[in-house]
């Protein structure tokens, strides 16, 4: 009995420490990421694009969400801590997420998030649960030209374990292991609207193009993050753009949509609460996604941002089938010693220091303060 006994106690005793181990790889290996994604230099591409250039209702959205005749700092990265909810087969189930994006050249983002697989149980706090929970990682870094997407169950077992490049030489054929690439590219497109300095035609890492007989909706297409330059090639793994629809009272961005990289076997199957971890992950194909955003608050410096995401597929019917339910509860945005005038939408630089500005949880008016 003594022995059994101790047989257990070992086991249990291996197990945690295991576990402990698992946790810290996983939290040196995100860590790593947001060191690499935060660090890297800035890139500064010659453009010949101005703001008095862009579609009419582009330059009402900067109007309405930047502060109109005053100093408005350019954004280097935002950190946000993010709950809300992740549909897994047919259950929605509640998820934390520190995130962290990355708004000047070249482009990226990481966010890490604790999901729990108890949706029956309410958590408070799941970062700390004793309940089961999955970490996921989506990443863009390197200098936007490596994208990750990695699945822990209770930080031990790996579910999923995939990364995609782009070549540093021309582009050869559209392997499936760039379409992990392209979307991630397009997630860090769509979330570009809480750091909306990034979608500034002098910052380099993106074009607006107007669309034949729409007034509130317009083309946002991503340059390439290796030459800052639009892409030219017609292999479609690399083109990367979104239709942006805007509120027509408030200039807001409300909703955008774009052709993603799909994986059926792995979002098709309903019925279980974790498909993910019981198919096999090998069929890509094209599909409508839609991203919207909605509960725009003004925060630090008179900046306008979302604080509630949504994301989905279209189903064949035509439906918007939710996928991701987010409310970006805090936020803290690092400035870049840079700031741009708005001027009837006319730009001009200054330079100055400037510190971190933090946004606390509820809604914040705050001017910046220049040192």
């Amino acid at each position: 009995m003594k022995l059994v006994t101790a047989s257990i106690i070992i086991t249990l005793a291996f197990a945690v420490a295991w576990t402990r181990h698992r946790v810290n790889q996983w939290e040196s290996w995100t860590g790593n990421l947001m060191d690499n994604l935060v660090e890297h230099p800035i890139l500064r591409w010659t453009t010949n694009s101005d703001t008095a250039d862009l579609p009419n209702v582009v330059r009402k959205y900067f109007q309405a969400v930047l502060p109109s005749e005053s100093t408005a700092t350019t954004i280097h990265s935002v950190s946000i801590h993010q709950e809300g909810h992740f549909m897994f087969g047919s259950s929605w189930v509640p998820f934390e997420a520190d995130q962290i994006i990355r708004a000047v050249s070249p482009l990226g983002f990481v966010w890490d998030a604790t999901i729990s697989m108890t949706p029956r149980f309410q958590q408070k706090d799941l970062q700390k649960s004793l309940l089961p929970t999955m970490q996921v990682c989506d990443a863009l870094v390197d200098g936007g030209k490596r994208a990750y997407l990695r699945a822990a169950l209770v930080n031990v077992f790996d579910s999923i374990d995939a990364k995609s490049t782009i070549e540093e030489e021309d582009d050869k054929s559209a392997d499936e292991d760039q379409f992990l690439w392209v979307g991630e590219a397009m997630r860090w497109l769509a979330e570009a609207a809480i750091v909306p300095t990034a979608l500034l035609p002098e910052q380099g890492m993106v074009q607006w193009h107007p669309l034949a007989g729409e007034e509130y909706l317009v083309a946002l297409t991503l340059n390439d993050p290796r030459t800052g330059e639009l892409k030219s090639s017609n292999r479609h793994v690399l083109s990367v753009q979104l239709q942006v629809e805007f509120d027509p009272d408030t200039g807001f961005i409300t909703q955008v949509t774009g052709n993603r990289p799909y994986e059926r076997e792995v979002l098709d199957q309903q019925g279980d609460l974790f498909p993910i971890f019981t198919r096999k992950r090998t069929s890509w194909e094209w599909r409508k996604w839609v991203g919207r955003f909605s509960n725009y608050e003004r925060v630090a410096g008179g900046m306008s941002i979302p604080r509630t995401l949504q994301a989905g597929w279209v189903n064949d019917d035509g439906e918007i089938e939710l996928y991701f339910k987010a409310h970006n509860e805090a936020l803290v945005y690092s400035m870049t010693p840079t700031t741009t005038k708005f001027t009837s939408y006319q730009t001009k630089a200054d330079t100055f220091a400037q510190p971190e500005v933090e946004v606390p949880p509820a809604v914040v008016e705050e001017e910046i303060a220049l040192s």
